[in-house]
């Protein structure tokens, strides 16, 4: 699952809930980041030391996605096993799908999870998920399921509609992410959106919802023009004719530099709304998150630095 979040072609909107700014401090941003899971020993050792330097860097934790079905499944907990060998401190997050399980699995699976330090887990319905009698039916099953054995919960939303809904009906996928929160949830990810105004909404729903409830707003620069028009096409986005035609425009060697320079200029955005959470997706690779991390950092530390020097007095 990833996102990409446009510019804005207008002034952002005036902040709501969480501010940039709580009793005259500045609000630091909070940065996550995504693996998909790797076996083979040179792999692994490319991946941990990613992930050091991304922690390095400021962000504070990582996920793993999951396997549908069979040896995918145990992929990831092989690779969860990898990864608190080398780093015991970050508390990971698992991805688990409904697809394929029973209850008596997931309790299985759960518990070596939590021998292994997991406590919490994002709930996913999976692809091409087809109910069962035997084991979670939906999402919220699955998110109560959860919470019953001592997990906190993630889920994701779809600011633009799921991928594989006819068409985008805003109460309806309103009421799904509502389900999935009163289920016991207490932290959203926004996956693939082309654009901020689905993230915005979001992000207003939950703080008119419960303030105490996460947004994560998931990001991806994308260098590789063909792979982001191959990732819109699966989820039914056609990009914007502007867009095309920038990377059209430029030479391939520029790409990153307009990749990180749209992801940066949106970021910036969405935190002057009050977003402060960002969850970054980089296929494994530190390559573009490193720049845009610290960009954003610089951001906080001057805004910081302000807030020192001028403090405000009521």
């Amino acid at each position: 699952s990833v996102s990409s979040i446009k510019v804005f072609s207008h002034d952002p909107p005036t902040p709501t809930g969480s501010n940039s700014r709580t009793n005259g401090r500045a609000v630091m941003l909070e940065f996550s980041t995504e693996f998909f899971p790797l076996t083979t020993p040179g792999p692994l050792k490319r991946l941990s030391d990613t992930w050091l330097s991304l922690r390095s860097a400021g962000v504070n934790g990582y996920s793993l996605t999951f396997g549908a079905l069979g040896a995918a499944q145990d992929k990831s907990t092989d690779c969860l096993k990898y990864l608190r060998t080398v780093d015991r401190k970050t508390r990971p997050v698992m991805h688990l799908t409904c697809r394929g399980q029973t209850w008596k699995g997931l309790d299985r699976r759960l518990a070596q999870w939590q021998r292994l330090g997991v406590e919490r887990v994002l709930a996913l319905r999976g692809d091409a998920f087809r109910p069962r009698n035997d084991g979670p039916n939906n999402t919220v099953e699955l998110v109560e399921f959860l919470n019953e054995r001592g997990l906190r919960t993630s889920v994701a939303a779809y600011p633009d509609g799921h991928p594989d809904a006819a068409d985008f009906d805003t109460a309806r996928e309103q009421d799904w992410l509502m389900q999935k929160l009163n289920a016991g949830a207490d932290q959203v990810v926004t996956q693939f959106t082309p654009n901020t105004d689905g993230i915005l909404r979001l992000h207003a729903d939950l703080q008119a919802y419960d303030p105490a409830v996460t947004l994560k707003a998931g990001v991806m620069p994308i260098a590789d023009w063909q792979r982001y028009q191959t990732l819109s096409a699966r989820c039914g986005i056609a990009p914007e004719a502007g867009e095309t035609l920038l990377f059209d425009a430029l030479p391939e060697d520029s790409h990153n530099a307009l990749a990180l320079g749209l992801a940066y200029a949106n970021m910036r955005a969405l935190r002057a709304a009050g977003v402060r959470h960002f969850h970054l997706y980089g296929l494994n690779s530190n390559r573009l998150l490193l720049r845009l991390i610290h960009s954003l950092r610089a951001l906080d530390e001057a805004e910081a630095e302000a807030t020192f020097t001028n403090p405000t007095h009521h």
